[in-house]
């Protein structure tokens, strides 16, 4: 018989946890896991249970996760009003998401990572091919896409500015944004520069981040940033594994978040683009 462990959420609400495959509920109600005292989300069942009595009684729910690495999260973010995902956050770690959340501070932090949904189809743990894995690859919509994070205020980026739409081999440009905040916080933002080619290989990535800066804005202020794009920034990796640069034209994107339908839908915002052209000299 496997050993099964109770607790009280509150007076008359009592949860059984079981080692099985299952977790019971006093009435009889199951939850089915993947392995022992796990769902297919990686959860403890009694984290789970634990989730669902506590979402059902109706009151702004704020979830904290403290993890390595991502985890499906499709059936909580349905149901929650924020996620704290604080990876490992060390010994003082309570106190700083204590802060956080009675807004001591704004949270500016960006995923590292991309936080797959369920109705995305991962290639098998055997196969070694790109497709399908990664922001640069992944083919539909993702739960929460790498580069995207929340903040307590709001900024206003400008129109692209560059003092020449031609790269060469020898010759880089410098493109130029004013980042503003506008909102009523003072916070820190990670402006993220992506580029992609305007006509791309059919097994090309879709973009990747070239540069990433972090600044700090108090409200009102603005902050002039430069870049320099250069034929490296403009390289990209075949299948063959070879360095190539190809002529043409490349779609800049620079704002707090990737250019994809995902980060666009779940901040409202839409990084700005301009077009640059690469030719051999």
């Amino acid at each position: 018989m496997p050993r099964c462990y109770s607790f009280d959420l509150e007076p008359g609400m009592q949860y059984g946890l079981s080692g099985k495959r299952c977790s019971e509920y006093k009435n009889g109600a199951t939850i089915p896991g993947e392995f022992p005292g796990r769902d297919p989300g990686f959860f403890k069942i009694s984290d789970k249970i634990l989730y669902q009595a506590v979402s059902s009684l109706g009151k702004p729910l704020i979830v904290l996760i403290l993890s390595g690495s991502a985890l499906w999260l499709d059936d909580m973010s349905a149901n929650t009003d924020a996620i704290i995902q604080a990876w490992y956050p060390g010994g003082e770690g309570g106190v700083v998401i204590a802060e956080l959340l009675f807004g001591d501070f704004s949270p500016s932090g960006r995923l590292p990572v991309t936080f797959y949904s369920k109705t995305n189809s991962l290639p098998d743990f055997n196969d070694y091919s790109m497709k399908n894995r990664t922001y640069k690859f992944i083919e539909s919509p993702p739960l929460f896409p790498f580069g995207y994070g929340l903040s307590y205020t709001g900024f206003h980026y400008s129109e692209i500015f560059f003092d020449s739409q031609f790269v060469t081999r020898n010759r880089p440009i410098t493109v130029t944004v004013t980042v503003e905040n506008s909102g009523n916080f003072t916070s820190e933002e990670a402006v993220q520069l992506y580029i992609e080619k305007s006509q791309p290989d059919s097994d090309a990535a879709h973009w990747w981040l070239d540069e990433i800066r972090k600044i700090s804005c108090e409200p009102g202020r603005k902050e002039n940033l430069s870049f320099t794009i250069n034929v490296d920034s403009l390289s990209s990796v075949d299948q063959e594994g070879n360095i190539r640069t190809d002529p043409g034209d490349y779609i800049l994107h620079i704002g707090g978040q990737q250019p994809d339908v995902r980060s666009c839908e779940l901040t409202g915002n839409v990084p700005n683009s301009c077009t640059i052209h690469y030719e051999y000299e």
